[in-house]
């Protein structure tokens, strides 16, 4: 499985290792040059035999040994490398979650105590040559590059059998653990966060989500389930199956369009934009802070044109200076209910997303409120027009977090919540494999994104 993978890896999204040169022979001092010899004098080889005479006990010394050629796997992190049969260094304590990609164990390194994450990739030899998902390799290929305090890390890939429900040449990815998502950490407090709070989360997925996108990644599902944190309410992006390099100025030919869930969809995305670029992925931000504010999902529908209706008649429809291409875009002319939202100016945003969240701008408790700089950033991270909207490390600059008040809370003063992955989610213990199947296969679809 690991010389496969060693294939694979090499083809991954366009990142080939080159094969490394044949080491030139190495010639010892010691040795004759055969050259030299045919156009020494007869007097030199005399000479020569004089010496070897007299010094009968002289001999070359060794040859050193030659380095080996190093792993392709070397290159991108000490310990990351495939380990064949590895699995039986971790005691897999519990299941935590399982999905389209694959399923979620806790577990314990046995020589060290460490408890890791490792998540199973899910392979399908019907639609992969080799047995192993593109996606999966994509995935590797981001986390690879992206190290962040912020960004979930990846120690290695190890495979092995972790049940019935796995083949004996299964293939894990060996995570860091989290305790939490941002949703179950919000409700494990049983409150809602203060702005200090929302402010120490909401800063720390801007600066992952900046770091990614200045080396030209894009998450493409950012969501509160993908936000996984720590006891102390530390946060981590994960969840990189979706993630891909981007080109600037944006190709045009980056579909499927099907990304992001969709309550996290950006408007470009919802009338059928194939030139998305890292904006999406700023436009989730800012559907995330305004529900670490509020509680409650900033945008609901049933259904996309309905989602796309909603978010307009939110924040008004673009005027034709912000934004003059949105109706020309593939599914703006069939979404009937966009043609009577009016425009509105892009200054009376702020004012109609404080409306909308209907939060005040202080409270006793400092909780469930905004100050005016932070529903200035929330318009600020929703603008219609992609090429307009704030990118994330303008965000980080932005008054909200550098000057109003409150300032973010310091990690230390964050909510300390046990973690709620310490044994089988109620879904883990009540269903079997068969049913854990079923649930994953209900969102298969999203595998089909490896082939984009």
């Amino acid at each position: 499985m690991s010389a496969r993978l060693d294939r694979m890896w090499e083809g991954a999204d366009g990142i080939v290792d080159a094969p490394a040169p044949e080491p030139a022979p190495r010639r010892s001092k010691w040795a004759d040059d055969g050259a030299e010899e045919a156009a020494a004098p007869v007097a030199a080889e005399e000479a020569s035999k004089e010496a070897a005479a007299a010094f009968p006990a002289a001999r070359a010394p060794p040859r050193r040994a030659e380095a080996p050629v190093p792993s392709p796997h070397a290159r991108w992190s000490a310990g990351a490398a495939v380990s064949e049969g590895g699995l039986a260094r971790y005691e897999i304590l519990n299941r935590i979650a399982a999905g389209a990609s694959g399923t979620v164990f806790r577990a314990s390194e046995r020589a060290t105590g460490d408890v890791v994450a490792l998540k199973q990739v899910k392979t399908d030899v019907a639609s992969s040559e080799e047995g192993f998902p593109v996606a999966a390799l994509r995935e590797l290929v981001a986390m690879r590059e992206l190290r962040h305090p912020n960004l979930l890390g990846l120690r290695g890939v190890v495979t092995g059998r972790a049940g019935a429900a796995s083949g004996p040449g299964a293939v894990f990815m060996v995570l860091d653990y989290c305790a939490h998502d941002v949703r179950t950490f919000q409700a494990a407090i049983g409150r809602d966060l203060s702005e200090a709070e929302a402010k120490r989360v909401a800063l720390e997925l801007l600066r992952a989500v900046a770091h990614m996108h200045a080396r030209r990644f894009f998450h493409r599902d950012l969501k509160p389930s993908n936000l996984l944190c720590s006891e102390t309410g530390s946060l981590r992006v994960a969840d990189f199956g979706l993630c891909r390099r981007f080109l600037l100025p944006p190709s045009g030919n980056t579909s499927p369009r099907f990304v992001v869930t969709p309550t996290y969809r950006s408007i470009e995305l919802l009338l059928g934009d194939r030139s998305y670029g890292s904006a999406v992925d700023v436009w989730s931000c800012g559907c995330i802070i305004a529900e670490l504010l509020s509680g409650k999902r900033l945008f609901r529908a049933r259904s996309e044109a309905e989602l796309a209706t909603t978010i307009l008649r939110v924040l008004g429809a673009p005027e034709e200076e912000e934004w003059p291409e949105w109706r020309s875009l593939p599914y703006a002319g069939a979404m009937r209910g966009l043609r009577a939202i009016p425009p509105a100016a892009a200054a009376d945003r702020p004012a109609r997303l404080r409306a909308h969240l209907a939060l005040p701008p202080s409270s006793v408790s400092g909780r469930g409120c905004v100050s005016d700089a932070g529903v200035d950033l929330l318009a600020a991270l929703l603008r219609p027009n992609p090429a307009h909207r704030l990118s994330a490390a303008d965000a980080l600059d932005h008054p909200w977090f550098t000057s109003a008040k409150p300032r973010p809370q310091l990690p230390a003063l964050m909510p300390r919540v046990p973690s709620t992955n310490e044994s089988a989610s109620r879904e883990a213990r009540a269903d079997d494999d068969g049913a854990w199947a079923e649930r994953a296969s209900a969102v298969s679809a999203r595998s089909r994104l490896a082939a984009d």
